[in-house]
């Protein structure tokens, strides 16, 4: 049986094959405070955080480890105090966030990631990356956008990770690294897991995640996921007409953002709805 997330990845990939590319903006040092891991908060530039435009592939398994393709989990940073300052390294055990003050101010938080295998078993990874802030609530939404680009760019998901302010974990929902041809049909097993461990200390919220399991089952819902998805690209289509050609790429962005965090916001407003 297809399922919900499983229809929705279908639609992002279908017809998105293409050579492993991954395309980068380097950027020259910028304004910056660091929370260290004594929680002293330093303020200067940092230098070197390379911001991810595109990526395409060759199939539903990457074969490589995105997380150190994008570089998120570096181990030092350059940072000065001054602009025309010394230089120093900063090591990634002494950083607990970095908040980015350039066009946009970014926080990212430094992550130690978990993940679910196909045993739908929890996995320490063991290692530890700086992911920027998407979303920030009673569980939090880090990540990024990643595009396909071919005549033209558009979005295709987003790299999304999820963490309880005070928890020591972060946790996967849907982990690229792991995809392949012969394990998509656990995707939705995965992202109901991991919402699990995050939400495990509240039983509404396990019990409502068994509900939600149940749902995505239904045939009637998956019929409802499939027309929902085609009246977002017709409305999408709609305002992109009305919109300035100069603000069209900008809006498209929100609107295709906004619908493929829908999938994680859903639950983490039922978190924040049934539990202290």
């Amino acid at each position: 049986m297809k399922k919900l997330l499983l229809l929705a990845m279908i639609f992002i990939w279908q017809n998105n094959f293409a050579q492993v590319l991954i395309y980068t903006a380097k950027k020259e040092f910028i304004p910056a405070e660091i929370r260290l891991a004594n929680d002293e908060i330093i303020s200067g530039y940092i230098k070197e955080f390379n911001v991810p435009n595109a990526i395409e592939f060759t199939d539903f398994s990457f074969n490589f480890n995105l997380e150190s393709e994008l570089r998120l989990d570096r181990t030092k940073f350059n940072f000065k105090k001054t602009p025309d300052g010394a230089s120093e390294k900063i090591e990634l055990n002494n950083i607990k966030s970095i908040v980015l003050k350039g066009e946009d101010t970014i926080t990212y938080e430094k992550l130690k990631l978990k993940t679910i295998n196909s045993k739908l078993e929890v996995v320490d990874l063991k290692r530890e990356i700086m992911a920027p802030l998407i979303k920030k609530g009673k569980i939090n939404v880090y990540g990024l956008r990643v595009y396909e680009c071919g005549h033209g760019c558009s979005l295709m998901w987003i790299l999304a990770y999820i963490k309880k302010p005070n928890d020591e974990f972060a946790y996967i929902p849907v982990d690229y690294n792991r995809l392949n041809l012969f394990n998509l049909g656990k995707i939705d097993d995965k992202f109901f897991k991991a919402f699990e461990e995050v939400g495990k200390d509240c039983p509404e919220f396990l019990s409502y995640l068994e509900t939600r399991k149940a749902e995505f089952n239904d045939k009637a819902y998956k019929k409802e996921l499939l027309a929902a998805r085609k009246q977002f690209d017709k409305d999408k289509n709609e305002k992109l007409k009305q919109t300035d050609k100069r603000e069209r790429r900008k809006m498209e962005d929100k609107m295709d953002t906004d619908y493929y965090l829908k999938f994680y916001l859903d639950e983490i407003d039922a978190y924040s709805s049934r539990c202290e």
